[in-house]
């Protein structure tokens, strides 16, 4: 079974940190989100969210896949923005009236839903670098070594495992759909 190029696994492989032992990817990883969660500004998980990124960069992480792997968690911090922006705060930026609807942009608001997204995607940039970085065998061997339960990583293993046969099936029925003219338009 050929195995899809969308999986880190195919980058995982024959760059600088594909040299580096698992456990200490993983540990930097877990404490640096720690960190970016936990501190109360923005700037610190930008510049983790920067570092990662340029280390999915260095690492060849075509910019089409990274930008997929970011669209939903993007979209999610957008939505808490935007939320957080018209529904939280105190201070006042503008207010107006829609259809009977009056929306308030608040200053603080703004500044609350900056400071989550921005933890958003440091945290996530942080574990998309990981992915990349780090072969799933060697993941879980890492979390195995940090002693989490040894049911969850069983569970992980079947997952996985069962993400290539969902994957071999999704294309076996693709193909006989587009053999069968099921594409052909609308």
């Amino acid at each position: 079974m050929a195995q899809c190029e969308c999986f880190s696994e195919h980058f995982s492989k024959g760059h600088f940190l594909s040299g580096i032992d698992a456990r200490v990817k993983l540990l930097v990883t877990l404490a640096l989100l720690l960190m970016v969660l936990s501190y109360q500004g923005i700037l610190f998980p930008l510049i983790v969210s920067c570092g990662a990124l340029m280390l999915c960069a260095k690492m060849r992480i075509p910019v089409k896949l990274l930008f997929l792997r970011m669209a939903q968690p993007l979209l999610i911090a957008s939505v808490v923005l935007l939320l957080k922006f018209l529904f939280t705060g105190e201070d006042v930026m503008f207010s107006l009236n829609l259809l009977g609807l009056k929306l308030s942009g608040h200053r603080d608001g703004l500044m609350e839903g900056i400071r989550i997204t921005s933890r958003i995607m440091g945290g996530v940039s942080l574990v998309i670098a990981l992915g990349f970085a780090t072969p799933f065998i060697e993941f879980v061997a890492a979390l195995s070594w940090l002693r989490v339960p040894r049911p969850f990583i069983e569970i992980m293993m079947f997952a996985y495992r069962y993400l290539f046969v969902f994957l071999e099936d999704a294309s076996t029925i693709y193909s006989a759909q587009k053999n069968r003219l099921g594409y052909a338009g609308i």
